[in-house]
């Protein structure tokens, strides 16, 4: 099990790195621009994919989180992409590192709502990486409605794959 999470670690970098790296050369607008998603826009669809990594990592440190990094961040979609890259390398890191001694213990933490909880790491990490490929998805479908087709592969299969002759 501890190799999934590896590959599903290293997988959800890639994916931040292939999706974050076309969004640096896609016109501002349609970053920003209103979508009526669950987000509103490309931009802030990262900045919760980078809140959520970071909300995370706050709750297996058991540090308490003072505010949501995208409540104060100002910057460009450059600048948020070094943010959430950042935050995908330190779980990538933490589970090749840390893992194989925690991933089955417990976490208790509390939602956004104040309710507590209490479950294996395990489950946490594949809620957090599913979470992620849900939400990619969503910046895949509001480029292409705004007819931005050069969008490379983010499939789990593409990234396996990529290592094969």
């Amino acid at each position: 099990m501890l190799q999934t999470f590896v590959q599903y670690a290293a997988y959800n970098l890639w994916a931040n790195e292939r999706l974050t790296k076309t969004l640096s050369e896609v016109p501002g607008e349609v970053i920003t621009n209103d979508m009526h998603d669950s987000f509103r826009s490309v931009h802030k669809t990262v900045m919760h994919l980078w809140d959520v990594e970071d909300v995370w990592w706050h709750r297996l440190q058991k540090k308490p989180l003072e505010e949501w990094p995208g409540d104060v961040f100002k910057g460009g979609i450059k600048e948020l992409r070094e943010k959430l890259l950042s935050a995908s390398r330190r779980w990538e890191s933490w589970v090749i590192n840390f893992a194989k001694q925690s991933v089955n213990q417990k976490l208790t933490s509390s939602n956004s709502l104040g309710e507590r909880f209490e479950q294996p790491i395990s489950e946490v990490l594949l809620h957090l990486f599913n979470h992620q490929t849900f939400h990619r998805g969503q910046i895949v479908t509001m480029l292409r409605q705004k007819n931005i087709s050069e969008i490379p592969p983010l499939d789990f299969i593409v990234f396996v794959r990529r290592k094969l002759p």
